[in-house]
């Protein structure tokens, strides 16, 4: 079922839909249910270092990002940022805000002029009610949610440095469509640091540890020496995301 040619000219913009179909909100939707739920979302253009959602204001909807890269965070009291989730297209966020029936906790801003598909919060309460697979991809987005924060926190309080920015590398590559020799960095080294747990300086000798291994950062371009070379940081949560992943000689392969 090809749903693409719905959502064409609700989107406006043809490169649009892929992004939103390769969002775990619209998996597995029928070509239908797809459109009906398009239909009560908001196309909002944002431009870099834009506020979504501030710490503590009432969350109003969800959004799917169909361009550009979103930031999530928290405050300290001390103005300090501890970055929760770095976010590119196809990614969702504020599903786990919205149910959470209080003040937001954390703090979503764009980090590039970005377009988000927004899910009112009346809208979205209405898709669950009406449409079962769309209320399943729901819950299978919370539960998502869920594991990646168990990881996210077993990764920063258990693994070496050196494996948390291998980890974080491998999810670029993956989500950027690989395994290849060579990635862009998305984000600013020092968000990534934040994001990983890490200083700053950590972070850069991290980085030539891995030359070792055959792993050459310049600037925010990642060369690899071949397409295995990060296989050693991959994991459960990651490895579905690989194209090679049934291949007898991944080391995945089976589990």
């Amino acid at each position: 079922m090809n749903i693409a040619p719905a959502l064409n000219g609700i989107l406006g913009d043809t490169k649009r839909v892929a992004p939103l179909l390769r969002s775990r909100l619209f998996g597995e939707l029928d070509p239908e249910t797809a459109e009906r739920v398009a239909r009560v979302g908001i196309i909002r253009k944002f431009e870099r270092n834009v506020r979504i959602i501030n710490q503590g204001d009432s969350p109003v909807g969800i959004f799917i990002i169909l361009e550009g890269r979103v930031k999530v965070f928290r405050c300290t009291e001390d103005g300090d940022e501890i970055i929760t989730r770095l976010l590119g297209p196809s990614e969702s966020l504020l599903e786990n805000v919205v149910f959470y029936g209080r003040p937001s906790p954390v703090c979503a801003e764009t980090e590039s002029d970005a377009v988000l598909f927004a899910i009112p919060s009346s809208s979205l309460t209405h898709c669950i009610g009406s449409f079962p697979r769309f209320a399943m991809n729901m819950l299978g987005v919370l539960s998502e949610r869920t594991n990646e924060l168990m990881y996210q926190l077993e990764l920063v309080t258990m693994h070496p440095a050196v494996e948390r920015v291998a980890h974080f590398l491998l999810r670029v590559m993956l989500e950027s469509g690989g395994p290849k020799v060579e990635i862009t960095l998305p984000y600013e080294k020092a968000e990534v640091a934040n994001h990983l747990g890490l200083t700053p300086e950590t972070f850069s000798r991290c980085l030539k540890l891995l030359s070792a291994r055959g792993i050459h950062v310049q600037g925010r371009q990642v060369r690899l020496e071949a397409r295995d070379t990060l296989c050693f940081a991959c994991d459960p949560l990651n490895s579905h995301k690989c194209r090679d992943r049934d291949k007898i000689q991944c080391r995945m392969f089976g589990l």
